[in-house]
């Protein structure tokens, strides 16, 4: 793991690099993934920098929800019911989801 230089670009990493923000860690999201996070991001299909911040505060969000309901790990579909995840379509957003 290492921070960007002033130099480099967030949407050009390099073959063997994957771009993730800090701020998402400060949701709640720990590396390794946590299993159903895990799943839920294979079944969406983006790459982690894909996701803006406000999409892990929801996924977590929901995780930490069934957590304390006792219902286990919520599924792709549990969680795309409860959320629509579309592409941005503003162009100083980049792709992201």
């Amino acid at each position: 793991m290492r921070i960007l230089t002033p130099t480099e670009s967030l949407s050009k990493p390099k073959d063997d690099e994957v771009v993730f923000f800090t701020d998402v860690l400060l949701q709640g999201v720990r590396l390794p993934l946590q299993l159903a996070v895990q799943r839920i991001l294979a079944q969406i299909g983006y790459a982690l920098g894909q996701y803006n911040p406000n999409f892990w505060v929801a996924l977590i969000g929901v995780i930490a929800v069934f957590n304390i309901a006792e219902e286990g790990e919520p599924s792709y579909e549990q969680f795309s019911y409860l959320y629509s995840i579309t592409r941005s379509k503003s162009a100083d957003h980049g792709g992201w989801v």
